[in-house]
């Protein structure tokens, strides 16, 4: 928590041999007994890879994403912030020339979407928004991938697709299922 609370301010030329240092910590944290120190942990690698990604180091990266992949499998609350995480991880991987033949997140693409799409249909999902966390993250993972992972995307386009054929056949009684279905519609097309 301390950690967290000094990430928003200093530069990542200043904190980055820090990031560096606390990153195995808060790794080895995500598997910690008190759901508290969990989700603490959690919380500060969102934020890392938010503010500081560029002081993460590459196999440091590839530890943080399966510790994500597994926090999506826990309480909504958890679950939650390792889609900001991914999130921001994906965001901070975004090449502003275009987009790469590679990147680090190619070898885990496959996986990454798979537990996301996972994420949004549990049967929680609607807990602390977390289907919209999920789909978001994935949209913003799509965006920031490299020309290497194409058919992985190809192949994940007919549920894609799927899922808006579900979201248009939706009922929409009041103006919160409208929101919510118009909400989907607008993430999936993104």
């Amino acid at each position: 928590v301390a950690f967290f609370s000094i990430l928003d301010g200093p530069s990542t030329t200043v904190l980055g041999q820090y990031v560096q240092q606390i990153v195995p910590v808060l790794l080895r944290a995500f598997s910690d007994s008190n759901v508290i120190v969990q989700d603490s942990a959690v919380h500060c690698i969102s934020n890392i890879c938010k503010l500081h990604m560029q002081a993460v180091q590459p196999d440091h990266v590839h530890a943080i994403i399966q510790g994500l992949i597994m926090k999506l499998q826990e309480s909504p609350k958890l679950a939650d912030s390792a889609c900001s995480a991914i999130f921001f991880m994906s965001a901070s991987m975004k090449d502003p020339e275009g987009m790469p033949e590679s990147n680090l997140l190619s070898r885990p693409m496959l996986a990454l979407m798979q537990a996301l799409i996972a994420t949004m249909d549990r049967p929680d999902a609607e807990e602390r928004n977390l289907r919209v966390g999920a789909m978001s993250a994935a949209g913003e993972l799509i965006t920031a991938s490299a020309l290497d992972v194409q058919p992985v995307l190809r192949d994940l386009l007919p549920a894609i697709v799927g899922r808006v054929e579900q979201a248009l056949q939706m009922e929409s009684i009041s103006p919160d299922d409208r929101k919510n279905k118009e909400q989907m519609l607008g993430l999936l097309c993104g």
